[in-house]
């Protein structure tokens, strides 16, 4: 019985430290990704990436030991930050300021129904065919998004300026009021949702005694509306308008927040009554975050992509803090 738990203790120290380190990787690799894709052609560094991903991938599928999973999981991290950090600056070169908020929408919807998703298809694939094949599954994925990138992805239109492969060139942005204003807003915005959605498995299941098989119900039921309403964002904001829009959103955002508040101050802990707060705060960040990311991005011309780098990094650092 010893031994078991000893096992059970090393083998959950592994998977944190894989998850750790790709973490990492991904935050400070979103940094020289932004540079690389303001110096160089976005859609050669975003192929760049998935072959660094493909790699790692590769790594982890083959891996004879742990120390080799250790670096496939570094090059996966650092691959995937190209994608995530210069995918929606490839929307902005390519399509109106009009049509951007809608297209993001569109964008964190199809994000987010993803990640909702993946953890129950990894545990099965895992139930069904071991640990390995979570990583075939990612490889095959990392493949398809790279030959999909090949034919469809168009090279960047706007003349890139020579710049430093430093850090250094980020301090226009930090310098700038208006995009350190914005990168707040965002950041604040999206991490109240993603902290929520983090901390949801402990505070289900290990506070209000949620049973695992029933818990799956109560996430999904948190993701949906946000992905419903991204997905629907186009059509919404064409009709309400993009002022009427973002009040309407933050009047959502702030209704659920009082809600909690209720929920908090009178003790009430009722899973369903949490559940349907929060809901309701989902379908609200979805216009802020909509409308303020696109601003944050033309703060300071010529640094669309270090703007989504450093709000990328930003944002992934607050929400590991907060967690």
């Amino acid at each position: 019985m010893r031994k078991q738990r000893t096992e059970s203790a090393r083998l959950a120290v592994r998977v944190q430290l894989t998850l750790s380190l790709n973490f990492v990787a991904y935050a400070f690799s979103s940094l020289f990704m932004g540079v690389l894709g303001d110096r160089l052609c976005r859609r050669n560094v975003i192929l760049g990436s998935l072959v660094l991903f493909n790699v790692g991938s590769l790594l982890c599928v083959f891996a004879p030991s742990f120390a080799f999973m250790l670096i496939g999981r570094v090059f996966q991290g650092a691959g995937i930050a190209g994608c995530a950090t210069l995918g929606f600056v490839v929307i902005t070169d390519e399509f109106p300021v009009e049509k951007q908020p809608g297209l993001l929408g569109v964008f964190n919807g199809i994000t987010t129904m993803s990640m909702a998703a993946a953890p129950v298809i990894g545990s099965y694939v895992n139930l069904w065919c071991g640990w390995r094949a979570n990583f075939v599954v990612l490889l095959v994925l990392g493949l398809v998004g790279l030959v999909a990138s090949c034919m469809f992805l168009p090279r960047s239109k706007a003349v890139m300026e020579p710049l430093p492969i430093s850090l250094h060139i980020y301090t226009p942005l930090l310098r700038s009021k208006t995009y350190m204003r914005l990168m707040a807003a965002v950041v604040m915005i999206c991490c109240s949702y993603w902290i929520f959605i983090g901390m949801a498995p402990i505070l289900y299941m290990d506070g209000l005694g949620v049973p695992l098989h029933e818990f799956g119900f109560y996430q999904g039921a948190i993701v949906l509306p946000f992905a419903l309403v991204s997905l629907l964002s186009p059509k919404l904001m064409a009709w309400m308008g993009y002022v009427r829009s973002y009040r309407v959103g933050l009047g959502f955002v702030m209704l659920g927040m009082v809600s909690m508040l209720v929920l908090i101050l009178t003790g009430y802990s009722s899973p369903k009554a949490i559940t349907a707060t929060m809901m309701v705060v989902a379908m609200g960040l979805v216009f802020p975050i909509n409308l303020l990311y696109p601003a944050a991005l033309f703060a300071v011309e010529g640094a669309k992509g270090r703007a989504a780098a450093a709000l990328n990094a930003v944002r992934l650092v607050y929400t590991a803090i907060a967690l």
